[in-house]
């Protein structure tokens, strides 16, 4: 295993990454590209760059879940993902075909609000930007939440979502999950997970484990409460990550998309394992080559 140092200052982090390799079959990749092909006619529209050139919500996506048996079973779709630097740093494979692609894509930087500032691995793939750096002819990739509407002015050069980043009604479109209001609401005999409707890095998200009890597991009197300080979440039913003799593991897959030919790449991506269930980019998580 080795340590990747990303960031700087304050806000600088190690990415701990095994030397194992797990390849990625074909039908992996095939129902990933088949759920991205279905969440990009779905998912809101904004007037961003991006949308009005290829009609899509971004230039690259990444996929998550677990294989269970011979199918693969999706927690979510990222349609702004991090994780793209770090992923280059440790999977030739994957730099090499994001490069590939890149070739295809016009030139962007990445816009960083000032909130973000140092805490990303941008920089290990694009140009990283201010705003008072932004030139007039510029596209832009911008880290910064909804909400600061400070950002709003570049919306028209953005390549991937901005005022509807982390919105989740995709998934209730595609089945994936539905909509709660209340305790009643909930399934309480099988296993779950509610998660806020707009939102990402698991802020929020309570996982209901009564039969196993994993630790990262939520209480009954947390996930009600949690449920009830809320206009209504998402509860998706829960898919058990991948046992590993490390943690818990799933797979996160990239997918970028190729003006060209107007598809989707798969570009593979990394598998993540934690001790608990809450699997993310966490001092404890461990990363890996998901190789296509």
């Amino acid at each position: 295993m080795r340590q990747i140092v990303i960031g700087s200052g304050a806000n600088q982090w190690q990415v701990n990454v095994k030397n194992q390799v797990i390849q990625l079959p074909d039908w992996i990749a095939d129902a990933g590209k088949n759920a991205v092909q279905k969440w990009e006619k779905i998912f809101p529209k904004e007037a961003n760059w991006v949308q009005n050139e290829f009609n899509i919500p971004s230039f690259i996506v990444r996929a998550e879940g677990v294989p269970v048996g011979d199918k693969f079973h999706f927690f979510e779709i990222e349609e702004r993902p991090a994780g793209i630097g770090v992923v280059s740093q440790f999977s030739s494979s994957f730099a090499d075909k994001l490069e590939q692609l890149s070739v295809n894509w016009p030139d962007f930087k990445v816009l960083v609000s000032e909130a973000r500032q140092g805490s990303g691995d941008d920089y290990l793939w694009r140009e990283i930007v201010t705003a008072d750096q932004v030139e007039a002819s510029d596209l832009l990739l911008i880290r910064a939440e909804p909400e600061e509407s400070e950002y709003h002015r570049f919306m028209s050069r953005c390549v991937s979502s901005l005022v509807e980043k982390g919105n989740k009604i995709y998934g209730e479109k595609l089945g994936w999950w539905k909509t709660v209001y209340n305790d009643g609401d909930l399934p309480w005999e099988s296993p779950f997970v509610i998660k806020p409707c707009r939102g990402s890095k698991a802020r929020g998200l309570e996982i209901w484990d009564p039969i196993k009890k994993r630790k990262g597991s939520s209480t009954r009197s947390k996930i009600v409460r949690t449920l009830s300080e809320t206009t209504g979440m998402y509860c998706q039913p829960l898919v058990d990550p991948i046992e590993h003799q490390e943690g818990m593991m799933i797979y996160r897959i990239f997918y970028g998309f190729d003006p060209k030919t107007c598809d989707w790449v798969c570009l593979g991506g990394c598998y993540n394992i934690r001790p608990n269930l809450r699997i993310h980019g966490a001092k404890d998580a461990l990363f890996g080559a998901l190789v296509y």
